[in-house]
């Protein structure tokens, strides 16, 4: 029988080290595609620490640690920021961020970069944070403009919504990619494996769709120094299926943009699985590590491998599940 096991650590007012290993729940998401990952602990309003009621000790704005696991298992530390907010009812709820939670409170004026260098701008804004471009450009943008003055967060904001790639953190680490780039940090990108008939919960809500299949265009948007606007769409003459939209300033002539359309319909339409399964605590995954999927009855997945998209862990008196949301497949 599996004994459930968490640690909570809260650096508290005055740098005390608030600890406990009691919760009614814990529940956090991460995400490649999202720059904040967030938790919610649940505990009990009788919670106390040195005699006193627990949210004595707390202040917006302290740093949490959340490790989970069971006993005789390696408990993992699954999450790590800062205190968003808490409520003093009962029961007592603890938001958190990781760390995106100082990038929005650090802002940044308005300014024109000509070439937006992306490691030079995180070194220049946050400079303790350890920025890993596993892309094989550098992510210079081109021009980008900042209208009026914004957080850090908010910038990135901005150029996810214009570019196509993804930034997030790891461990305290901001990995930068290109929208289909998957990580192959050695040491550090775990693949593991899953068997429906072991160690998988539900896999039903899993879909998996060949390229051929995949209905999608790309549209490119390119506007000059002199306003002039150019647009692009692969593939030619196509005019229904989803669209996506990329902004991309640093191509100057219509025959670069179409290349890079091209290109970017080739990133996107490919044989991937949609959608989710629920696994326990064990084995431990994290986003961006790989998924091998052994699947007897449904041969559309077995003994495929995906990248991670994006973990729910969900921790508490009913156990503990993650939710895996499978990314591309890696071939």
């Amino acid at each position: 029988m599996l004994i459930l096991k968490c640690n909570i650590l809260i650096i508290g007012k005055d740098n005390k080290k608030i600890m406990f290993d009691y919760v009614s729940s814990v529940e956090i998401t991460t995400s490649i595609k999202d720059l904040t990952d967030t938790a919610k602990i649940t505990v009990p309003r009788k919670m106390r620490w040195r005699e006193k009621p627990l949210t004595d000790f707390i202040e917006r704005g302290n740093k949490i640690t959340i490790q989970l696991g069971y006993e005789n298992y390696k408990i993992e530390t699954v999450f790590t920021g800062y205190v968003k907010s808490f409520t003093n009812r009962t029961p007592i709820t603890i938001e958190c961020e990781n760390e995106m939670y100082l990038l929005k409170q650090t802002k940044v004026q308005p300014r024109r970069y000509e070439k937006f260098d992306f490691k030079q701008f995180m070194s220049e804004y946050a400079s303790d944070i350890t920025v890993e471009l596993p892309s094989k450009n550098d992510l210079n943008f081109g021009e980008v403009i900042i209208k009026d003055e914004v957080s850090v967060a908010g910038v990135l904001e901005q150029l996810k919504k214009n570019n196509p790639f993804n930034a997030f953190f790891r461990e305290s680490k901001m990995y930068a990619v290109l929208t289909q780039t998957t990580l192959n940090k050695e040491g550090e990108i775990k693949t593991i494996v899953f068997n429906a008939e072991k160690n998988i919960i539900d896999s039903k809500n899993i879909k998996y769709t060949l390229a051929d299949d995949v209905n999608i265009r790309v549209k490119a948007i390119s506007i000059l120094a002199n306003n002039k606007r150019l647009e692009a769409i692969s593939p030619k003459g196509k005019n229904d299926g989803e669209l996506r939209t990329f902004h991309c300033s640093k191509y100057k002539t219509q025959a670069e943009l179409q290349k890079y359309a091209d290109d970017m319909l080739n990133e996107v339409k490919i044989d991937k699985a949609e959608g989710s399964f629920t696994a326990f605590g064990i084995p431990y995954v994290r986003k961006a590590d790989r998924v091998k999927i052994i699947d007897k009855i449904n041969a559309d997945i077995n003994n495929k491998t995906f990248n991670i998209e994006a973990v729910k862990y969900s921790f508490g008196t009913s156990g503990y599940r993650q939710t895996i949301t499978l990314g591309n497949e890696l071939k």
